[in-house]
């Protein structure tokens, strides 16, 4: 007889319990300290963890780390659906319905507005069946070679390299100059978003633009992943800007190839070439659910200005 699963809020994780589950669901390693980082550190507002659990045991959960954003010129509340998964015994249709509706019940009683996710292929229907959050924009994917004049770059570091003071001051003036409708960063909460400990981090700098990037590998070959791009909107030497910050993160992290996903006003002046759907490895998806008032002309779907991969659990 199957034991009854019952469903609720986590007044505290488990992260050793979580990272037992996580990796029986995933069929792959899971460490606590990198989903403590995840759930607690990686967006500054923790997490909403719905937990399942069988006689005691953890055997699923649903996790929605708390993010703000920035929509129509005011700031709300949302939340990103990441590590959604069940064991494989107990995996149904109604625990799914479950587990949404109980997260759904958590964001009421928050006052949460939006409900985000960018889920992999297996996922995708998931997120839009039962978090009833539509397909809303397709995150464009580049690459191409790191090529081109540096000199406009004044500064080029691993992040580690460099000290607090200097890259929160750094960051302040760049975000200053972000208006659009996406996720709100402030110099403090994106700096704690690139302390992941199991990547390492860099940063390259012009008069306008601001790149963060880190190393990575994409089917065995060694790439530069490029996770936000800051860019001040109207001047004039953009282009050659985002050209040279890029040949200079590749040139420091002695990786030619730099690959790039995202929405941004700025996405024409990146380099290189359009990744073919065939060969895209996920289908970088941004689904939304937006449980605002109505409103006079709105649109049926939310659009954002700008998402990235540092937006969400990537990175």
């Amino acid at each position: 007889m199957t034991a009854a699963l019952t469903i609720a809020r986590e007044p505290r994780v488990d992260f050793a319990e979580t990272a037992r589950m996580a990796s029986a669901a995933f069929g792959r390693a899971f460490s606590p300290a990198a989903l403590e980082w995840l759930y607690r550190d990686a967006f500054s507002q923790g997490a909403i963890v719905i937990g399942v659990s069988a006689l005691g045991r953890k055997v699923g959960q649903l996790v929605l780390l708390r993010q703000s954003i920035r929509h129509r010129g005011g700031l709300h509340q949302g939340v990103l659906v990441v590590d959604q998964c069940v064991e494989p015994d107990h995996r149904s249709g109604p625990l799914m319905i479950r587990m949404y509706r109980e997260g759904m019940t958590q964001c009421r009683a928050e006052g949460i507005r939006f409900m985000l996710g960018v889920p992999n292929a297996t996922a995708a229907p998931v997120v839009e069946r039962f978090a009833k959050a539509p397909p809303c924009h397709r995150l464009e994917a580049r690459t191409g070679l790191g090529l081109g004049s540096t000199r406009t770059v004044f500064l080029s570091q691993d992040l580690d390299r460099l000290g607090g003071a200097e890259i929160l001051a750094l960051f302040e003036g760049r975000l200053a100059d972000e208006p659009g409708d996406g996720i709100v960063w402030t110099a403090e909460t994106l700096l704690r978003r690139l302390g992941n400990p199991r990547h390492r981090y860099g940063i390259e700098a012009t008069d306008n633009v601001l790149l963060l990037s880190r190393r990575a590998r994409m089917s065995g070959l060694p790439v530069l992943c490029i996770l936000g791009l800051f860019a001040r909107p109207g001047a004039a030497t953009i282009g050659s800007e985002i050209r040279a910050a890029i040949a200079a993160a590749c040139r420091r992290s002695r990786r030619p190839v730099f690959v790039y996903a995202g929405l941004n006003p700025a996405i024409g002046a990146v380099p290189g070439f359009t990744v073919p759907t065939a060969l895209r490895r996920s289908p970088l998806t941004l689904h939304i659910r937006d449980d605002g008032p109505a409103e006079p002309g709105r649109a049926s779907s939310t659009r954002f200005d700008r998402y990235e991969l540092i937006d969400f659990d990537y990175g």
